[in-house]
């Protein structure tokens, strides 16, 4: 299993991503997200969820791909439903994001079940992948906004993906981040140290606290405040 993020900012692209691989005996940590240079002018980044050989396989069909953008989606197309037919029932999931150089303008796409057409992901939007993104997408639909750049994405990529670590089945391991910022001319791998400070800045922790605070808040009728600790007020009044 795995989990992915991908924002399209209006200034570039993120990808977010765990790193655990599995199967019924072995768990192993892999990189899950993959550069590529197409031609002089196209740069991508691509990370698959679900099963890990129908992700390689798809990965290993990929190349070569076509410098024209309407070509390459669908040769990516064809392969994802090449790939959905001769695996039937493994499951497995892309995002798919694209810089041209040239023009310095930034795609992003996803695709979901058995459905092989890539899905445009509009500019100021964001995209999951997984097995079950449900805590993601609230988590992300309550903090991400359209006018978010790139840095304040990642960290906030960064920080869902902690949590989803913590409450999600097969998802663990060292996070993966890669971004491109328009005006830029390759996909930008942040490694290990970069993402230790930011996942210690924000502390998945904080999280469950703030929803804890915010139900005390909202029950004064049954939490008191003493000693500066919450005490139910009712709790032994049966």
């Amino acid at each position: 299993m795995t989990f992915i993020v991908g924002f399209h900012c209006f200034n570039g692209l993120v990808l977010c991503a765990d790193s655990e691989e599995s199967d019924t005996i072995n768990k192993t940590y892999v990189d899950k997200l993959f550069p590529l240079d197409v031609g002089d002018n196209w740069r991508l980044c691509f990370g698959g969820s679900g099963d890990a050989i129908a992700i390689d396989k798809f990965k290993a069909k990929l190349s070569p791909l076509p410098d024209d953008k309407n070509k390459r989606e669908l040769v990516v197309e064809n392969v994802l439903r090449y790939m959905t037919k001769i695996y039937k029932g493994l499951g497995f999931d892309i995002l798919l994001a694209e810089a041209e150089i040239e023009k310095q303008q930034t795609y992003l796409y996803c695709t979901y079940g058995e459905d092989t057409r890539l899905r445009p992901i509009d500019l100021g939007k964001f995209a999951c992948s997984g097995m079950d993104t449900s805590l993601a997408q609230f988590l992300l639909g309550s903090a991400f906004d359209c006018l978010m750049g790139i840095d304040e994405a990642m960290k906030l990529g960064i920080w869902v993906t902690s949590l989803m670590k913590i409450h999600t089945s097969h998802v663990s391991g060292p996070t993966m981040a890669f971004s491109y910022k328009k005006g830029g001319s390759k996909w930008e791998r942040h490694y290990t140290s970069e993402i230790a400070e930011i996942e210690n800045k924000y502390p998945v922790g904080e999280a469950q606290q703030l929803l804890r605070n915010y139900w005390i808040g909202r029950n004064p009728e049954i939490w008191k405040i003493t000693d500066g600790a919450p005490i139910r007020d009712a709790a032994f009044n049966l």
